[in-house]
């Protein structure tokens, strides 16, 4: 099989992730990089072409899809302007920082067919992926709690709620498969040390199925976290990334650890995965930037109230 040829935008510390995954997967290469450091060579192949604008990409040929791994604002204007290049593309959430933007996108995309696929990391775990099959086994659904945070990062050109926000979102509504018709937000705390913002955010939501969900995020909390439990009629499922029994169920008061396959492969070695896969025809329900764009219009909303 010919390799695909893909064009790194970006090389901080998302894009040498990107760099090092690609390089253990087979049938794709980077072969071209966007990167204002040259030093970042050693990064990809002796054969990669190294570019410091991200205007240039467009003018290379035999680039078969994009990987961006910039900030939002940065990536807004990549996506603009790859609309009229088409060229399938792989980015980073948030899809953009304003509702305006992400409908414009996601609009674009639609109408033009461009294959497309948001990070949404967790989507793309397999004790997510294992969670998502047990559903049935818990009954129907009433509440998603979720939990994810740290102390820290902290980026310049991300707020908290916008860097943390669309992990959980992912998840709540790729599990009610409804946008929802309640939206409510309470910023639990907030406070600058050492320049840096901290943040951490209770996020409400309810859909037209019945389904309640709560999130707590930030990067305001003492300890890194991950969880997310759905509680049905019959049981709940519990995914909680830090355990050493990763996907649990809890039914008639007993809690049992659930066998997860393939359970050491990485999330991003399958988002990257299944995107060169669509590139080569194979759809996925992950593909496309609606869900993107629903939880930027979520995450406004929510900001818009505090």
């Amino acid at each position: 099989m010919k390799n695909m040829k893909l064009a790194l935008i970006g090389c901080g510390r998302w894009g040498k992730i990107y760099a090092k995954t690609v390089s253990r997967l087979e049938n794709i290469e980077i072969s071209a990089l966007c990167t204002s450091n040259i030093e970042n060579r050693k990064f990809v192949g002796n054969s990669c072409h190294i570019f410091p604008n991200w205007e240039d990409v467009f003018s290379i040929n035999n680039i078969d899809a994009l990987i961006l791994a910039v900030p939002p604002l940065v990536q807004f204007k990549i996506l603009a302007a790859n609309s009229n290049f088409k060229i399938p593309v792989m980015l980073e959430k948030p899809l953009a920082l304003s509702s305006r933007q992400s409908v414009e996108i996601e609009s674009l995309y639609s109408k033009e067919n461009i294959v497309s696929l948001v990070d949404h990391i967790y989507l793309f775990h397999p004790a997510y992926t294992t969670l998502k099959e047990n559903l049935p086994s818990i009954g129907m659904i009433k509440n998603i709690i979720t939990k994810g945070g740290s102390s820290g990062p902290f980026r310049e050109h991300t707020p908290p709620l916008w860097d943390y926000g669309p992990h959980d979102l992912s998840m709540c509504l790729d599990i009610a498969k409804e946008y929802p018709n309640y939206i409510s937000s309470t910023r639990i705390s907030s406070q600058i040390r050492e320049k840096n913002l901290e943040e951490v955010w209770e996020l409400n939501l309810k859909f037209p199925n019945g389904i309640h969900t709560k999130s707590t995020v930030g990067n305001g909390m003492t300890e890194k976290t991950r969880t997310i439990e759905i509680i049905g009629e019959n049981g709940s499922l519990i995914f909680d990334d830090l355990d050493k029994d990763k996907l649990k169920i809890n039914k008639n008061s007993k809690c049992t650890k659930i066998y997860i396959p393939n359970e050491n492969k990485l999330p991003l070695d399958i988002a990257i995965e299944t995107f060169i896969n669509a590139i080569r025809g194979k759809q996925d329900p992950r593909l496309g930037l609606t869900l993107g764009s629903n939880i930027v219009t979520i995450l406004e909303k929510c900001d818009l109230k505090n």
